[in-house]
């Protein structure tokens, strides 16, 4: 039977690899072409997947899930301060916007980004979360050196 400890979530190790996509949402908009956003996403997806699969023993697929998640706030939140400036540099995005009011639809753009945002975020959780499954499958368990437990249970014996 597992332990308490052995299935908490690691919420630390979310945190600190949303970070990056919080990055990557700000480079996407000052800096990073459209055109190699997605590339670049992949890649962090599957560094997710490797950390969360090495950083953590269960409930790989929640923290991958959750991390996705966490991702679309600091996204959506990034494209919401920084609206202008990112439409500016994503006429694809534009031209959806566009779209849906030429639909007859009179919705903000921002509500449409954030609902779009927040959705991405929860699908993009689940690969994270396959992905981190997959890597866990992958990841050789720790050995336990019965030496030392030996020497612990019987201080007078050698290994």
């Amino acid at each position: 039977m597992r332990s308490i400890a052995e299935t908490e979530m690691k919420w630390t190790l979310i945190l600190r690899l949303s970070l990056i996509g919080l990055v990557l949402a700000l480079g996407s908009i000052f800096v990073i072409s459209p055109n190699l956003e997605s590339l670049l996403w992949l890649v962090v997806f599957l560094y997710y997947a490797s950390a969360i699969g090495h950083g953590t023993r269960t409930l790989r697929f929640f923290h991958g899930l959750l991390l996705g998640i966490l991702n679309s706030v600091w996204v959506v939140a990034m494209h919401e301060i920084f609206l202008t400036r990112y439409l500016a540099a994503h006429p694809r995005e534009v031209q959806m916007l566009d779209t849906v009011h030429a639909a007859g639809l009179s919705v903000s753009p921002r509500w449409i980004m954030s609902f779009t945002g927040i959705t991405v975020g929860v699908l993009e959780g689940i690969v994270i979360g396959v992905f981190a499954i997959v890597a866990g499958m992958m990841v050789k368990p720790k050995r336990l050196d019965l030496r030392v437990i030996a020497n612990i249970a019987e201080p007078g014996a050698e290994a």
